[in-house]
């Protein structure tokens, strides 16, 4: 009986060594394939893991950098700021000047020009800003006319008109219809005629006042709201030489307004009303 036993653990013994043998003969392609995945994953892992050691160290250096670059550049930043922070002030100052020499912003002309063309007026250089600014103004006739045009249709005949007599250097028509033109476009915009004055203060400034504008266009407003030679009374006009005035044109009482300078600082007269005004 013992020895059958035996004999029959010893089959079973054999069997199982035999399907045992069989199953890892069969699993060796997995196990091969397992070892070739866990090889490629580590294949690809290092290149990973290097790219994010190089990228650490990349941000790394541009932190660095950039805290380098601030660290320069704060100085700047802060002139700048300084310089933003004062610009309406300055704008403003540049602006009366031009305007109390009969010249009016142009909105294409660049700030950095508008404070040199001041200044050559305050160091008394005044021939010199004068040709530069009839010198500019000429230059982009064509497009002044035709953007006025655009934007006052029903004044487009006149405007043809008097353009046409400063090309032809007629400034003894040119000059009138520009100034008149000026007051009718301002008055078309606000209601307010643009010469008239109260107590000796433009009218449209009161009007002005009452709108919600930036310290930058209310800097660009000043030569609306503050008494300038365009608009002086006679008693005014005493004490001012070369001076260009709506009601002494207007009304006969000069007879040697007719010049070029004149007649290039009415269209400037016209082209700021017509800007100034319609973009507050």
């Amino acid at each position: 009986m013992t020895n059958n036993i035996d004999s029959e653990l010893a089959r079973l013994l054999r069997k199982l060594s035999s399907t045992a043998s069989q199953w890892g003969k069969a699993l060796e392609p997995l196990i091969e394939m397992r070892e070739q995945v866990c090889r490629s994953l580590q294949a690809i892992a290092e290149p990973v893991l290097e790219a994010r050691r190089t990228l650490e160290e990349t941000f790394a250096q541009i932190a660095q950098q950039l805290a380098a670059f601030q660290k320069q550049v704060r100085p700047f930043l802060a002139d700048v700021a300084c310089a933003v922070e004062h610009l309406p002030q300055r704008n403003q100052e540049a602006l009366r000047v031009l305007a109390w020499n009969g010249w009016y912003v142009d909105p294409d002309l660049p700030p950095a020009e508008l404070f040199e063309l001041a200044t050559l007026f305050e160091l008394g250089e005044a021939l010199t800003a004068h040709t530069q600014l009839c010198d500019y103004f000429d230059s982009r006739l064509a497009e002044i006319e035709a953007a006025l045009c655009e934007h006052f249709p029903t004044r487009a005949k006149l405007l043809r008109s008097a353009f046409g007599a400063h090309r032809r250097t007629e400034f003894a028509l040119a000059i009138p219809v520009l100034l008149a033109q000026a007051d009718g476009v301002c008055q078309e915009i606000t209601g307010i005629q643009l010469y008239s004055r109260r107590n000796g203060i433009p009218m449209l400034a009161s009007e002005l006042a009452l709108r919600d504008v930036t310290p930058l266009l209310k800097s660009l407003l000043t030569p609306l709201v503050k008494p300038m030679p365009i608009s002086a009374s006679a008693d005014e006009r005493a004490g001012l030489a070369d001076t260009l005035n709506r009601h002494a044109v207007l009304h006969g009482e000069s007879v040697d307004y007719a010049s070029r300078l004149n007649s290039c600082r009415a269209i400037s007269l016209l082209v700021y009303v017509s800007w100034v005004l319609r973009v507050q």
